[in-house]
């Protein structure tokens, strides 16, 4: 499932935002926000924002951590920038990302400081506030979460013991496999004796020869195959090919569920998450609300790091909840082979911008301006945008 969410973003998102786009979203604007509604001090020249690292959302250029990139940037410094053009005639505000927060609960606190303005990227399913107080906007929802699990096993040796739980379970039907033979044996015998004085040219004399064309007829019979070069002549021996047919179409049966349920037990690997099961997630986050939901023991952390620092060194947890995109980049990132992607839960979260209540804010002319902005770019160019992102991610 994560693989087709993977190659859904990556097929669809073959351009990013082109110029002829950016300049819709212009004429959009001023058709929306004309010149007649243009007054000063609308926005700052600067805003202050705190921000957590979550690629591809929230990144740093890697040579400058200061120096902050991703989707929410790009997206946000868009619309802001547009909105402040239109309803500021002409001023531009300048987006300081000052302060990088450890974790979520860091992030909450700077909010408090005097100096911040907002806090990104941030999770909530509101449309217009987080924790039901604050100002947000939504830049993208999240499909869903992924369950990352430990793999122990090299790739060669894990290949080796898939092909031999693949051996043994074909190796669990070879006693179905000789019963078949065996009871073709037996209802080749009782066809021959039935039909060898009456239909000598089919199953002839001697007995060793007789035997063998009762077997060929059984066995024709009891796989459905029928050839027709046998058939049995007398009333007797038709009434117990009736029977055989029976008998034989049950066998069958029996012996593909068989083979079929062991190569699927084998082949087919289903890694839920089941109650009481040990799962870390990032403290505040959508991967612990859904492990929480699903009933599993979960330890709640304040960063990935940790998380994924108990799940390969420590081995305190059997499995790590988080939302895909970040994960996914996370492993990329790290690109360790004893991480493996098991589970795709689909439950869209939304996630975007939060702002500290003040009077710049509070101006709801400006607040249209940037979530109508945000919406159409977002929804126009929303897998682009975030390949775009995506792609820029060093692994």
């Amino acid at each position: 499932m994560l693989s087709f969410v993977l190659l859904f973003v990556t097929t669809m998102a073959c351009s990013i935002l082109s110029q002829d786009s950016i300049s819709f979203v212009d004429r959009m604007l001023e058709q929306s926000y004309g010149s007649k509604i243009r007054t000063f001090n609308v926005c700052p020249r600067e805003l202050n924002a705190s921000w957590l690292l979550r690629p591809p959302f929230t990144t740093n250029s890697g040579e400058n951590a200061s120096e902050v990139r991703g989707m929410f940037h790009y997206v946000f410094d868009l619309a802001l920038n547009k909105c402040c053009a239109i309803l500021n005639a002409g001023a531009k505000t300048r987006i300081n990302f000052k302060t990088q927060a450890l974790n979520r609960s860091q992030l909450h606190d700077l909010l408090l400081n005097d100096s911040v303005h907002l806090i990104l990227p941030v999770q909530s399913d509101e449309d217009k506030t987080y924790k039901m107080i604050l100002p947000f906007i939504k830049i993208f929802d999240s499909p869903g979460v992924v369950l990352i699990r430990r793999s122990n096993l090299t790739c060669d040796h894990s290949s080796w013991i898939k092909n031999r739980e693949i051996w043994n379970a074909i190796s669990s039907c070879l006693p179905i496999v000789a019963l078949t033979i065996l009871l073709s044996f037996v209802a080749g015998i009782f066809v021959w004796m039935m039909e060898t004085k009456t239909n000598n040219e089919e199953f002839g004399r001697p007995f060793y020869r007789g035997i063998f064309d009762g077997f060929w007829w059984a066995f024709v019979t009891i796989s459905t195959v029928g050839y027709g070069d046998k058939t049995p002549k007398s009333v007797i021996a038709r009434l117990f090919a009736v029977g055989w047919i029976m008998i034989g179409v049950t066998i069958c049966s029996l012996l593909v569920a068989t083979l079929s349920k062991a190569l699927t037990s084998v082949t087919v690997e289903r890694f839920g998450v089941v109650a009481q099961m040990k799962v870390g997630a990032t403290r505040d986050s959508i991967g612990l609300q859904k492990a929480v939901n699903l009933g599993a023991n979960v330890r709640a952390f304040e960063d990935l790091n940790e998380a994924y620092n108990a799940l390969i060194n420590e081995k305190s947890i059997e499995g790590v909840m988080e939302e895909v995109f970040t994960t996914t980049e996370y492993i990329k990132k790290k690109n360790n082979p004893l991480f493996s992607v098991v589970h795709f839960f689909e439950e869209k979260h939304g996630y975007g911008v939060a702002f500290k209540n003040n009077p710049f804010w509070e101006n709801s002319k400006l607040d249209k301006c940037m979530k109508d902005v945000v919406q159409f770019v977002v929804n126009d160019d929303k897998y682009a945008v975030m390949s775009k992102f995506v792609s820029k991610i060093e692994v």
